[in-house]
């Protein structure tokens, strides 16, 4: 694991932005699936200022002028209303294919609802669905460990009111 030295910036002025949209009038399955996309940078400002507060003798007004965002990961959601007024096995299935698959597993097809055995590993089994569909570290990021932090904060920010939180594993691949 590389020293957090060898990070493009501290890891701790991080920040996530979340991005929705949905049109006024619903069509197909808008109520059913909400889409989320996730970014993770250090804004330019923040970076600016903490250069200046380290006083790392550059304090040149021109380069602290051009410091710019520093992209660390992009991440998408899908939040399933399970008790929306679409089939959530149908939505899922019309998404992506690891939404698909993940539809294909705990919802019970038939009814609408968690599959039993699902429902049965839940302490409390009503509520929305959140699936996590993509994740992507910048590579400059990867490698120190840090791709569970905004994904975990991601996830504690829009998990209210689920009832679970699920993601199809697969092997990392690099950004695109």
């Amino acid at each position: 694991m590389p020293a957090l030295s060898r990070l493009p910036a501290d890891p701790s002025l991080i920040s996530l932005a979340y991005h929705h949209e949905h049109p006024v009038e619903a069509f197909e399955f808008d109520d059913t699936l909400e889409v989320w996309a996730v970014t993770a940078r250090i804004d330019a400002d923040v970076l600016a200022e903490d250069v200046a507060a380290r006083g790392d003798g550059d304090d040149d007004q021109e380069i602290l002028d051009a410091v710019q965002d520093v992209a660390v990961a992009r991440m998408s959601f899908v939040r399933v209303r399970m008790l929306g007024p679409g089939d959530p096995f149908e939505a899922m299935d019309a998404y992506t294919g690891d939404v698909s698959r993940i539809g294909e597993t705990l919802p019970d097809v038939g009814r609408s609802e968690y599959a039993p055995a699902f429902e049965e590993a839940l302490s409390h089994p009503v509520g929305d669905l959140l699936v996590m569909d993509r994740a992507i570290l910048e590579p400059e990021w990867r490698g120190a460990g840090l791709g569970p932090v905004p994904a975990g904060a991601a996830i504690r920010r829009l998990s209210q009111d689920c009832t679970a939180v699920a993601c199809e594993p697969g092997p990392p691949t690099a950004a695109r």
